[in-house]
């Protein structure tokens, strides 16, 4: 009986250590917004961001320090994702404020892998920044958003 248990619980540990995950690769397909300056179309800095999921009460980003890219999750259920976003811009204070984003996408599950599974990867189709006084221009650099880390899709021109 002993020696029934004994291999009984090998098989389950020799089960359990197969099914160790060993994928290398990003699982999360992640939205990339660059903040760049309108008439250098350099990086601009933006400090005291706050980024929060329309909907929710999840803040994504909280930063007060100096940052000009985002990486932003969007639904994998819905057409249309936004963001409020409101910061203080140091180079033109007239900018500063709260905007919406609001992203419209199609979402698609994309197999990885046996070992990584399924990454629900997007198209985006438009997108839009502003607030009740004023629109940002803004740039879809890249609709494809796949699981590539630091790539940019927007571009919102401050």
């Amino acid at each position: 009986m002993n020696r029934i248990v004994v291999f009984c619980i090998a098989l389950v540990m020799l089960g359990v250590c197969a099914c160790s995950n060993n994928c290398y690769v990003p699982t999360r397909a992640l939205l990339g917004v660059s903040f760049l300056n309108a008439e250098t179309l350099q990086p601009q800095d933006v400090t005291d961001l706050v980024v929060k999921g329309v909907g929710s009460d999840s803040v994504l980003y909280d930063m007060p320090t100096a940052i000009n890219v985002i990486y932003l999750p969007l639904k994998p259920d819905g057409s249309s994702t936004s963001f409020d976003i409101s910061f203080k811009n140091t180079q033109n204070e007239e900018l500063a404020g709260q905007y919406q984003l609001t992203v419209l996408h199609e979402s698609y599950p994309q197999l990885i892998s046996p070992e990584c599974g399924c990454v629900m990867f997007h198209t985006i189709q438009g997108a839009q920044c502003s607030n009740a006084s004023q629109t940002l221009q803004l740039e879809v650099y890249n609709p494809h958003v796949m699981n590539v880390e630091n790539d940019v899709h927007l571009k919102i021109y401050l």
